[in-house]
């Protein structure tokens, strides 16, 4: 009989297969979930195929739901009235309005397992609607994003006042929304400690009870730590259909890539990651650009790297390829955004500027100093295996699970009904 089978089956809701070769959000739903079904039975329902193997080995039970895309339009003028029906006619932000086909999907075929399992884990702030009205079993969601942070980085942003004015009201929302997830779910993991202030601050302190930091880590067994390398060769790694990232993209491309050219004209930029979207793909027509795309491992390109950027300057959470690149010892530059929530010290185990020619000018010098790229990378190496290797932070996880199974058993949980159930 399996020593878990009396210690709480687990269900596991996704839009996002979790998958250790994917990007970051895959990556951590990979270690976590190992980690929890080697102490609990947990089924895995998600959208789309799986198909780490360590995964599939892991779970009980595999439920994969064909995706489904929304109604979408590349026409300006249709995509400003879709995003405009959305604004008036959705309780619910933009950024929620992808995912809107998966969650009633995933809605029903949670209806469908009612009284099998003893607590629901919801990755995924676009998720957030999935919790019913009123539950019996303990809810616990990640928020790999904060929702209001990348709003309000748009809205300081937008050029004119109509955007403005649009992006203000979508921040209510978002506002809304996050005050509500905080009160609707048992427990809510964040990736920060900067989010989790966050969080408690718009909650009014209410949160302080319900929010727990799980850190994202690092596979250290994985990225290993190698001699720099003496080509100058500085990368840009993420999702690059992922908004942040693609910001970050074009802004290291168009205000700091064309300095660091000139000062070392053989210095060569490699962006490598998933799905570029039209924007990312066009940089590669830039000197000395060159877009890898959908790459099976990551890996190599962190070993050929001299230099690791992390220019973003919208979003929430850590920074799984910041993780990847101490590991593998390779100096990081990087914006305080990029670089917030992991302990990155200026000048110790990373570089962080915000303004153009700065971060420009931090690349210019690892690029040209031995030593120092070799000792940013051997401190920042130190640094991620003292803090962020996948197996404390997978027992830490484990620990908030077991924590609200045993308050769920005794009686304890203070689950109020939810006035935001619809899944759509």
């Amino acid at each position: 009989m399996d020593e878990r089978s009396s210690a709480g089956r687990i269900l596991w809701v996704t839009e996002e297969p979790p998958d250790r070769a994917l990007g970051g959000g895959s990556i951590r739903q990979a270690h976590l979930f190992g980690a929890l079904a080697s102490s609990f039975p947990t089924d895995l329902v998600t959208v789309g195929h799986v198909a780490d193997e360590r995964v599939l080995a892991a779970a009980c039970s595999v439920t994969e739901l064909p995706r489904r895309w929304p109604r979408r339009t590349s026409h300006p003028v249709g995509r400003r009235a879709l995003d405009m029906s959305i604004a008036l006619g959705s309780r619910y932000p933009l950024a929620l309005y992808p995912a809107a086909p998966a969650r009633r999907a995933l809605a029903a075929e949670i209806a469908k397992r009612g009284g099998r399992h003893d607590l629901v884990c919801v990755e995924h702030e676009t998720l957030a609607p999935l919790v019913r009205q009123s539950h019996e079993i303990p809810w616990l969601i990640t928020l790999h994003n904060r929702l209001t942070a990348m709003i309000e980085s748009e809205l300081a942003r937008a050029p004119r006042r109509r955007q403005r004015s649009f992006r203000a009201h979508d921040l209510r929302k978002a506002q809304a929304l996050e005050r509500w997830t905080v009160s609707s779910y048992d427990r809510c993991i964040t990736c920060s400690e900067e989010d989790a202030s966050a969080l408690d601050a718009l909650a009014e302190g209410a949160a302080a009870s319900r929010v727990t930091v799980i850190p994202n880590g690092v596979d250290l067994a994985l990225f290993r730590s190698t001699q720099v390398p003496d080509g100058p060769c500085v990368l840009l790694p993420g999702r690059l259909a992922f908004g942040p990232t693609v910001d970050a993209a074009v802004w290291f491309c168009t205000e700091i890539w064309p300095a660091i050219r000139a000062a070392v004209p053989d210095a060569s930029f490699v962006l490598a990651g998933r799905s570029p979207v039209p924007e990312v793909l066009a940089l590669d027509r830039l000197s000395g650009v060159t877009v890898r795309a959908d790459v099976p491992s990551m890996v190599p390109y962190f070993e050929s790297a001299r230099v690791v950027v992390v220019p973003i300057r919208q979003g929430t959470g850590t920074r799984l390829k910041a993780l990847e690149a101490m590991a593998a010892a390779r100096p990081v530059v990087g914006t305080t955004l990029g670089l917030e929530g992991i302990g990155a010290r200026h000048g110790v185990n990373a570089l962080v500027e915000d303004d153009p020619k700065a971060f420009g000018d931090a690349v210019i010098e690892l690029l040209r100093h031995d030593e120092l790229a070799g000792a940013l990378g051997q401190s920042g190496r130190a640094h991620v295996e003292r803090h962020y290797g996948w197996d404390p932070i997978g027992t830490q996880f484990v620990a908030v699970v077991s924590e609200l199974l045993d308050q769920s058993r005794s009686g304890q949980p203070d689950r109020r009904p939810s006035s935001r159930s619809s899944a759509s």
